[in-house]
């Protein structure tokens, strides 16, 4: 379908009083678990009119327990007329708040909105309806909410053999492999969740699986742990974690 061009419209505005159509029953809707947004919950601060012929469509981000997402996404809003793919707050988000996505479409009978992008710590859930499908022919169009899961977290725990934490070393994470996803993660590096050197190597997977680890590196002082790999499942939502021991290293 055609890319359409709304550069026409302007500023920024905030929502429209008016008729309004909601995501009541949607064709293709978010994940069922998830709670959608009340029928009157409009953002605050109103412009007064809408040019004849359009609609102000409007979507919100939420995660799989309908709080706020605050991480900028993409959405594209598509109909009969035409296609937009908007990145939240860019210039033609006609919503000026980050969890909140406003496009200014043409008027049609059916509006859908899909998820486009992950965001770095919000992944989309392919295994779930990301879009939702709405009634239109109104002024102003609410979308309801489209829902994001936190990506599946891991963590690798450095000890001895006697269970006390040590420090330093790194793991590589490799995803199953249609996914194609892989980092090493040192102690305290940059992509380290943990952030500091505490024996603690944590990082968001890409998606849920059977990732494979094995240590590339092993704390200073100390051994390889054996065997140096194995695997862990990760899961949208959660964090898992597990225990690598060490023996100090051989002295001849």
């Amino acid at each position: 379908m055609l890319s359409l061009d709304f550069t026409r419209f302007g500023r920024r505005i905030a929502l429209v009083t008016g008729a309004v159509a909601v995501a009541s029953a949607v064709a293709c809707s978010d994940d069922a678990t998830a709670p959608r947004s009340s029928a009157s919950a409009l953002p605050q601060g109103a412009q007064r009119s809408i040019a004849s012929g359009n609609s102000l469509v409007v979507v919100k981000i939420r995660d799989i327990w309908g709080s706020i997402l605050t991480e900028k996404t993409t959405v594209k809003f598509s109909s009969k007329n035409g296609s937009l793919v908007l990145p939240d707050n860019a210039a033609q988000d006609m919503v000026n708040a980050t969890d909140i996505i406003g496009a200014l479409l043409p008027v049609a009978d059916t509006f859908t909105v899909c998820l486009m992008t992950d965001t770095k710590n919000y992944g989309i859930d392919v295994t779930k309806p990301y879009c939702n499908s709405v009634p239109g022919n109104v002024g102003t169009v609410l979308a309801g909410s489209l829902v994001m899961r936190h990506f599946p977290t891991v963590g690798a725990y450095m000890q001895d053999m006697n269970g006390n934490s040590i420090t330093g070393g790194s793991v590589k994470f490799v995803a199953p492999p249609n996914d194609g996803f892989s980092a090493t993660v040192m102690d305290g590096g940059g992509n380290d969740l943990s952030q500091a050197v505490d024996g603690k190597i944590v990082i968001n997977g890409n998606r849920p699986g059977t990732y494979t680890w094995c240590e590339t590196a092993p704390p200073t002082g100390y051994s390889l742990t054996s065997p140096t790999c194995g695997t862990v499942n990760l899961y949208w939502d959660l964090g898992t974690g597990f225990i690598i021991k060490h023996g100090p290293l051989s002295r001849i």
